[in-house]
């Protein structure tokens, strides 16, 4: 992976940070660089558990401490994407002084379920006005007894 990485001169770095369903909480490091044949490739640098409080300090330490594992300078990096979580955007910004960009696909996905939201709800809500106007209806159609 090295030799393949080694043909690339700069790369954006991913960070996401996510719990495992047994609440075991991870760190996610990935670089995306695209080769002289304009081919993106990516690769994952490393998965740690994370041992700490994940403040901006410790997720910029493990992700410098990944980038020396790797041979990667800081020059390398042209940016760092992740979801909006602000302890990663902290340490892009203000502890490794790199650029944040929102992640797209974060992005993407965070447009799509409120919007899905916000259809169930209208659905939701016009079902039970039509009925609740269904009900009322019915009631004054029946003969009094």
């Amino acid at each position: 992976m090295k030799v393949d990485m080694a043909t690339i001169s700069t790369f954006v770095l991913k960070a996401d940070s996510w719990m495992s369903m047994a609440t075991h909480q991870f760190l996610g490091i990935t670089a995306h660089g695209i080769t002289e044949d304009w081919r993106l490739v990516s690769f994952l640098l490393d998965l740690l558990p994370v041992t700490e409080s994940e403040t901006a300090d410790y997720i910029a330490q493990r992700i410098t401490a990944t980038l020396q594992d790797w041979d990667i300078s800081d020059r390398d990096i042209v940016a760092l994407t992740s979801g909006d979580a602000s302890n990663i955007k902290s340490a892009a910004k203000k502890k490794l002084c790199f650029p944040w960009v929102w992640c797209a696909a974060h992005c993407l996905h965070l447009v799509v379920v409120k919007g899905i939201l916000s259809l169930l709800s209208s659905l939701i809500l016009f079902f039970f006005f039509f009925g609740l106007n269904l009900l009322i209806t019915s009631t004054e159609d029946q003969p009094a007894c």
